[in-house]
C-alpha cells in the first residue's frame, strides 16, 4: 500500500478526523435515551456491539493484497 499524495495527506487525516468525532456523536446519541430507560441495557448492547465487530474484523476478509493474515494469536 503506497502513501497518499503529500497535497492530500493534510485533507485525509482531518476527514478521518471528522468520521471519528461524528462516531462518537453518533453512539452517544444511540446511548443517551438507552441509559435513561435501563442501564443494564446499555452495557449488555454496548458489549454485542463490541462482540459484533470483533467477529466482522475476523470474518471479512481484506481487500489488499499485500494485507497480512489476520488471526487471533494470544502467545
Amino acid at each position: 500500500m503506497t502513501a497518499p499524495p503529500e497535497r492530500l495527506r493534510d485533507q485525509i487525516f482531518t476527514t478521518g478526523a471528522s468520521l471519528k468525532i461524528t462516531g462518537f456523536a453518533l453512539g452517544t446519541a444511540v446511548a443517551g435515551p438507552i441509559a435513561v430507560w435501563s442501564l443494564p441495557g446499555t452495557l449488555a448492547l454496548a458489549a454485542s456491539v463490541a462482540a459484533l465487530t470483533a467477529l466482522a474484523f475476523f470474518t471479512i476478509p481484506s481487500t489488499t493484497a499485500d494485507s497480512p493474515k489476520r488471526s487471533l494469536n494470544l502467545r
